[in-house]
């Protein structure tokens, strides 16, 4: 496995999310994928980050799937590091002949010629711990700007919102407040209701620090309802990445906690 970017910078920002919720990360590559994965728990919520083999300069994955465990502060506080020291060009490389111990990680400077000045990482790797999310059900789904979810957790101030999906709107629920976005008025994007229909579930309004990183690297969300494993909220970052939350449902007649 071997993967190249000529320019680190927008890797490193989406690595801030993730390093903040876990000091470990799964680091799964297959031809097709490259992801990063991080579990919080109390209660369980899933933060991956795919990414497109187009994203790379180069992207050299054989017929297989690496998957093993990296510490993700670590991994996020050296590219940080390169990245304010100008080293914009990073190879990523673990090669299967040799024991699957570390990965090993080469910066450059761009004006810098001499092979010499690359410097050099390496971290070690650990047994994958991803949890499985089971099968997601992308049938139903509703899209709004970021800014605006974001609002909305601020505003309702709560752990969760109950979520009423019609055909033409979208309405948060707390207790006795509500936020409706009406689709009419583009305030959002609706799937899979049909008209005369209403679909119920609940979607997390935590944690806020999650949803302003998103905001800030993601002009839209999409919310997808699974009823019969995890729901997902999914942030694209550009064309080729894409930040994927996994919420377990909550049940509508369970008690809900409030977590500060």
């Amino acid at each position: 496995m071997e993967l190249k970017l000529e320019n680190i910078h927008s890797f490193s920002k989406a690595l801030l999310p993730l390093q903040r919720f876990n000091d470990t990360a799964d680091l799964k590559c297959s031809p097709k994928m490259f992801s990063l994965i991080i579990s919080r728990h109390f209660p369980l919520i899933i933060t991956s980050l795919q990414i497109l083999p187009p994203f790379f300069t180069n992207f050299l994955c054989q017929n297989q799937i690496f998957q093993f465990q990296i510490p993700i502060k670590s991994f996020y506080d050296i590219m940080n590091s390169m990245t304010h020291r100008l080293y914009s060009s990073m190879t990523l490389s673990l090669h299967p002949q040799q024991p699957l111990i570390q990965i090993a990680l080469q910066f450059r400077n761009p004006r810098v010629v001499d092979d010499q000045e690359a410097l050099y990482h390496a971290f070690p790797l650990s047994p994958s711990r991803e949890e499985d999310v089971g099968e997601i059900d992308y049938g139903i789904f509703f899209s709004i700007e970021s800014l605006v979810f974001r609002f909305i957790a601020i505003e309702l101030d709560d752990f969760d919102a109950l979520v009423t999906l019609t055909n033409s709107e979208v309405k948060f629920s707390v207790n006795d407040k509500d936020i409706i976005l009406y689709k009419e008025r583009d305030e959002c994007i609706i799937g899979g209701v049909e008209i005369g229909e209403e679909s119920r579930f609940f979607v997390y309004l935590n944690p806020k620090v999650l949803f302003r990183d998103l905001a800030e690297q993601s002009a839209r969300i999409w919310m997808f309802k699974s009823p019969r494993s995890y729901s997902i909220t999914v942030a694209p970052i550009g064309l080729y990445a894409q930040f994927c939350v996994y919420f377990p449902q909550i049940e509508e007649q369970s008690k809900r906690q409030r977590i500060c």
